[in-house]
Order: structure tokens, then sequence, then C-alpha cells
């Protein structure tokens, strides 16, 4: 199907449309703003809300002519936001405090039985709340880009970590996320999930999304979306993504 008559073009967000944790470029910024004059946008991520504050809309100038054609899906599609003048909820599926601890528990146990010693000095939290979703990060979820990128380029380390923690959370999707992290959510909350509702709220089908990430094999956050039959662009990183949306601008 030609790429140019699809009505939403869809993106994760690290490794995707930028680099982990790190602000758009301009230069992806202007080319997402002019996507919006053809197409809507769909951004789904692992990453909170307040992530995609600051990573996403602070480096996006929205004008009248843009409201409506940015969907937000944060925590891997656990809950949706428009962004018209302002932010608004669609829906948002909140994790309770006994599945916030049953999970905590489970990465302890999964800990032990690995051997994995969390670092005595992380950058920011290692097991961090988002609301939906949980997500681990192996050095802390402000840890530098520089020193994620080298730990688990292959994602064998956090393959046997899932490996472990489906023992521990059979009620739970558990997926790898950005450079170094475990995203889990509720069984049946994914990016397909989210792709859904989104399709669900604007009377959409499948054929009118085209979804572009990194993060594609089995046991990525990305492979969900390509598993539900969205057409899909597995990009080598953001200067790919740059290229494929300048192929449709």
């Amino acid at each position: 199907m030609d790429h140019k008559l699809k009505k939403v073009i869809a993106f994760d967000m690290d490794k995707t449309l930028s680099q982990s944790k790190t602000k758009l470029k301009k230069d992806m910024a202007e080319a997402l703003l002019r996507l919006m004059g053809s197409y809507k946008v769909a951004v789904v991520s692992g990453a909170s809300l307040p992530q995609f504050e600051r990573q996403l809309l602070d480096s996006l100038s929205l004008s009248n002519e843009h409201f409506g054609q940015l969907i937000l899906l944060p925590t891997n599609g656990a809950s949706m936001y428009i962004r018209n003048k302002e932010l608004e909820s669609v829906y948002s599926m909140e994790l309770s405090k006994e599945e916030f601890d049953s999970i905590f528990e489970a990465f302890e146990k999964m800990f032990l039985e690995i051997g994995f010693e969390p670092i005595t000095e992380p950058f920011g939290e290692i097991l961090e709340k988002r609301g939906s979703q949980v997500t681990f990060s192996a050095f802390g979820s402000s840890a530098p880009l520089e020193l994620k990128e080298t730990w688990d380029q292959d994602k064998a380390k956090r393959h046997k970590m899932i490996d472990s923690l489906k023992k521990y959370l059979p009620d739970f999707e558990i997926r790898t996320g950005g450079s170094t992290s475990i995203d889990v959510t509720r069984v049946g909350i994914d990016k397909s999930y989210g792709i859904r509702k989104m399709l669900e709220h604007f009377d959409l089908s499948i054929d009118d999304v085209l979804f572009l990430g990194d993060d594609m094999l089995p046991h990525g956050n990305d492979y969900p979306v390509k598993m539900m039959g969205v057409e899909t662009i597995h990009v080598s990183g953001p200067d790919h993504t740059l290229k494929e949306i300048l192929s449709l601008i």
C-alpha cells in the first residue's frame, strides 16, 4: 500500500524519534510539524507522560493548525492523550498499590535468581512507578546515554531477566524498553492495545496506520504493533526515521 494513503503515522520515541530520553533535534521537530499538515501523528512509548512533555512536547511549537493532530500514548499505550489547546486525557489504566507491590517483589526475586546486583548509587530510580506501568532501568531512570548504550546492546541480559520475571508475574506484560529498561504493564496492555484504542477513538482501521519503531523483534515493545497487522518500518535510529518522514511530506 502507498504510505501516502495512510491517515496516521505512528512512532516509537526512544531510538526512533530521538536518542534515549533526549529532546527531539530541531530538524526532527520541524519534520513532525510538517507531517501534521497531512496526517495525524501518534507517539507510543514506554515513557511516562512527564517524560513525553520534556522529550517531545517541549520541542514542538504547536499552533492552532496542529491541535488535534498529535496523539500521545504513554506507558506503552496504557494511557492516551490528545494535544489540543491543553492535553486532553482519553483514558488511563492506573495500576493498584497491590499490583505495584507484586511487581516490585517479583523484581527482587528475579535479582536474586539471576545474581543481578543493582548499582549502589543509581542515576535516579532503578524501579520507577509510572502510574500504569513499572519500568526497570539498569543504571537508574536518568542515567547518561553513553553509559546506557554499552550495557546490553544485544538485549541478552534483559531477555534473561524477562524469562525469570514471567514466572512471578504471569498476569503482566513484560517487554524490553529503551537501552537498559524493562517495562511491565497489565496483561494485554502493550503498544498494540494503545494503537487499537486510538483506532477505535478516531473510527479508523489498521490499514490507516503506518508505524515506525526500532524494537520490532520478539520481547521488544514495538513487536506487538507488528503482530497486530499494522504496516511497519523497522528503523535503525532517528536519522533513518527522519529520512522516512521526509519521504512522506
